[in-house]
């Protein structure tokens, strides 16, 4: 059984914010009473990261939640697609990634790259999973890439979680 959730994060003057170092986020939304959020910074490279993170305030070591989730940069103009990316994760504290049926465990965070999706490991203190150059900041402040309207780009993160686990 899952659930579903969108998150958004609208970063206005995206131009004075490519400038600064100050990473923004979205308002939390919550799946299966756990809190979920996406962030972005602007990179000295001229990159935007975008990353989803889970259950950060959570101090109980012994939680995990798979989910599978797209992060994009939502196109503001006509006859121009979105930017998406798609990613299947478990967020645990055991270090054990899940993917289909096939359980993979390891020490470190995993990256397998199937065609756009991705398998990663994360653990209690490592709550966090994105891009750190998902986009480049002059594509994004060009308005002729349809990504920029009125100096605001949209962030948006869509969650299918499945039922949380406790080791409890």
């Amino acid at each position: 059984m899952s659930e579903e959730g969108t998150i958004e994060l609208r970063i206005e003057r995206f131009s004075e914010f490519v400038q600064d170092d100050r990473q923004r986020w979205s308002a939390p939304a919550y799946i299966y009473g756990l809190s979920w959020e996406i962030s972005a910074l602007a990179f000295p490279n001229k990159a935007l990261g975008v990353y989803l993170h889970c259950n950060e305030e959570d101090d109980d070591p012994n939680w995990s939640c798979q989910a599978s989730f797209e992060l994009r940069v939502v196109s503001q103009k006509t006859g121009v697609d979105d930017r998406v990316r798609q990613f299947v994760k478990t967020f645990s504290s055991n270090k054990t990634v899940h993917e289909d049926d096939d359980f993979i465990n390891c020490d470190e965070m995993v990256e397998i790259d199937h065609g756009g999706l991705f398998v990663n490991t994360f653990s209690s203190d490592e709550t966090v999973y994105g891009d750190e150059d998902f986009i480049s900041c002059d594509v994004l402040l060009d308005p002729e890439n349809g990504f920029i309207k009125d100096d605001v780009v949209i962030l948006r993160a869509r969650v299918k979680a499945e039922v949380p686990q406790s080791a409890e």
